[in-house]
């Protein structure tokens, strides 16, 4: 399967993916500090960026090339199942065109929320996957977990469910 959406992003795009990358509780408290630090003031972009990070002691560096890097990344998807070893796994990767000034481009921090349906249609649960040959939990304690938020940072990143049926 093969994916592909190209667009321009905007300001409010970039913002939307804070959220995303952080969840409402998470992005609520990075606005919290934000006016807390700023109210009143005359503010940069890395200043937003500083209070989303600070409030969730959340790691996403390169994420501030979306304020410096022209260009919109065109990003595609590709898709596999392998039912011997009962793994799903999503393929991402990037390419920024080349601009005026900037011909060499880094990866975009790109955050996608993903949840996985089985062959009727209903939500399966989450509990690991992965990335990088690290294996990232996004189980709950008390509650099952049908979302997660994957972390596309570079070229190519190679994302593997582990489907238990």
């Amino acid at each position: 399967m093969y994916h592909q959406c190209q667009h321009a992003v905007t300001g409010a795009e970039v913002v939307r993916m804070y959220k995303t990358l952080l969840g409402s509780q998470g992005f609520r408290k990075g606005i919290d500090l934000y006016f807390k630090r700023h109210d009143g003031q005359a503010v940069t972009c890395e200043d937003f960026y500083a209070a989303m990070r600070d409030a969730n002691n959340a790691d996403f560096a390169n994420f501030l090339l979306w304020y410096s890097q022209a260009g919109t990344p065109i990003v595609k998807v590709k898709t596999s199942y392998n039912p011997e070893a009962h793994t799903f796994s999503l393929k991402f990767s990037q390419e920024i065109p080349t601009t005026p000034g900037q011909s060499v481009k880094e990866p975009m921090f790109i955050p996608v929320s993903v949840g996985l349906l089985d062959s009727t249609g209903k939500d399966i649960p989450l509990s690991a996957f992965y990335h990088d040959g690290t294996l990232v939990s996004v189980s709950s304690k008390d509650q099952s977990v049908f979302t997660t938020v994957l972390r596309v940072t570079k070229v190519v990143s190679i994302f593997s469910f582990y489907m238990y049926f």
